[in-house]
């Protein structure tokens, strides 16, 4: 089988070639790519696949089959920027697109992140209604489309809540457009996926690994939550294996599947605790406070205080935090039953304190100053 994945460069991109190229099943992985400068988009896949595959042999596996294809290409609004050639060539060979590639900042405008994410998924569903042999399109959605519903939060595409950002709301657009598609499809929301448990690796940083280099550096004194906050932290490594797992399952109507914790969800001051007490051991702790959980008129009372203050760094730290630390007031947790469904029982998460203690190392690796602070 032929799969097409969109999104490879990003920071789920070598896990999930990893898995695609272990599981045996696609002997050939198409990749859409944009050519970046100099920088060819042959090269900038042959760089996953290198680091795909050592992360494999590490793990013990030699000989994991299939070809990595390079297709230079982009998601430029709502078309799919391909040759006429390659367009041609893909709509006859591929049996599973991977739409993974997204714009995630959370403080970016809206009409930027709706342009990445909502027309960038339309284009997608039109290149695959051409697509002769498709059983799946595969859309790496995120957990966050929940926006400010609380609670138990269903696998199955709800009308619109409220948003704490833009990219909440264009990721919930991209979803009705796939379910509107008539696609053979399956929506993966994804919560936070901070890393590889394997072996620590972060290809690209996100949010996660912004704000505890910011709680690192004592800018992040407070955060907005409740007694009930829970944050939804997986593995890298466990989100790419679910999807290349399903990528082979044909989809019933829509499905729509949670890779999360689920009812495991980490207590907010149970992960804060933990975070600054993994700074300390990095010898940081001279900087390192732990941050206060308050409610939301203090943290709006204390963002106003800080542009008063005219510190332009901590200015800038608490505008980016405000886009996405107030979805620690809306406490939900996301239910998992379709996603282990499909897996076969229990997801395999690793236990939550070693993956956070790995996100922690790794950022004050990619942040050497941390540790001399």
């Amino acid at each position: 089988m032929a799969v097409l994945v969109t999104g490879a460069t990003g920071h789920l991109g070598p896990h999930l070639i990893a898995e695609l190229l272990a599981s045996a099943r696609f002997d050939r992985v198409f990749v859409v790519a944009r050519s970046s400068g100099s920088e060819p988009a042959a090269r900038r896949v042959q760089a996953i696949e290198r680091i795909a595959r050592t992360s494999l042999t590490a793990r013990g596996i030699q000989d994991a089959g299939g070809h990595v294809i390079a297709i230079d290409g982009t998601l430029d609004g709502d078309r799919l920027g391909l040759s006429d050639r390659d367009a041609a060539h893909l709509a006859n060979q591929v049996d599973v697109i991977i739409h993974a590639a997204a714009d995630t900042r959370f403080a970016a405008p809206l009409d930027v992140l709706r342009r990445s994410n909502a027309d960038g998924t339309r284009a997608v569903c039109d290149f695959a209604a051409r697509c002769a042999r498709l059983r799946q399109l595969l859309f790496v959605s995120t957990a966050c489309v929940a926006g400010q519903r609380v609670g138990r939060i269903p696998e199955q595409v709800v009308d619109a809540p409220g948003f704490v950002n833009a990219y909440e709301q264009t990721k919930w657009e991209a979803e009705r457009i796939v379910t509107a598609s008539g696609l053979p499809s399956r929506i993966a929301r994804l919560t936070t996926c901070v890393g590889g448990h394997h072996a620590g690796y972060v290809h690209r940083s996100g949010a996660i690994h912004h704000l505890l280099h910011w709680i690192a550096r004592g800018l992040v004194p407070m955060v907005p939550g409740s007694d009930e906050s829970r944050i939804d932290l997986i593995s890298t490594d466990v989100a790419a294996a679910w999807l290349a797992r399903v990528a082979v399952q044909d989809p019933v109507d829509v499905d729509v599947c949670h890779v999360a914790l689920g009812g495991s969800a980490i207590p907010l001051d149970m992960l804060l605790d933990h975070v600054v007490t993994g700074l300390a051991r990095t010898g940081s702790a001279a900087r390192v406070t732990r941050p206060l959980v308050v409610d939301h008129e203090t943290f709006r009372s204390f963002q106003a205080m800080v542009r008063s203050s005219g510190d332009a760094l901590f200015a800038r730290v608490q505008e980016s935090a405000s886009a996405m630390l107030p979805t620690l007031l809306y406490p939900k947790v996301f239910e998992t039953r379709s996603a282990e469904a499909c897996w076969g029982g229990p997801l395999p998460h690793p236990d939550w304190r070693s993956l956070v203690s790995m996100l922690v190392a790794a950022t004050v690796e990619r942040t050497p100053a941390l540790a001399r602070v």
